[in-house]
């Protein structure tokens, strides 16, 4: 819904998806697709693209006030869940962190 990289922001999908998204409580949206690693944060929504893992990689687009992070490289998504709080973490393909985020 929210890119900085190849594909941009779907307006569509904004659109449609954004009223449940909120109706529902998500705090959290998953996607991949592109060819890069992000984290986006919306109305308190996480919008996290998990892309690094494909043959290459793309460089990403000027960034949105939205974007917490966005890196054109080779890498995944890391997701602990537990009953009172949500954490993620990117990381690179030498496991080092690149960036984190958590919501209570």
């Amino acid at each position: 819904m929210y890119s900085d990289g190849h594909h941009g922001p779907e307006e569509r999908l904004q659109r449609k998806l954004l009223p449940l998204l909120t109706a529902h409580g998500a705090h959290l949206m998953v996607a991949g697709h592109e060819h890069d690693l992000q984290h986006h944060l919306v109305n308190g929504i996480h919008y996290l693209i998990a892309g690094g893992g494909g043959k290459n990689v793309r460089k990403v687009s000027a960034k949105t006030p939205n974007t917490k992070f966005a890196e054109g490289r080779h890498g995944f998504l890391e997701i602990v869940a537990g009953p009172t709080k949500l954490e993620f973490r990117f990381r690179g393909t030498d496991g080092k962190v690149l960036h984190e985020g958590a919501r209570p």
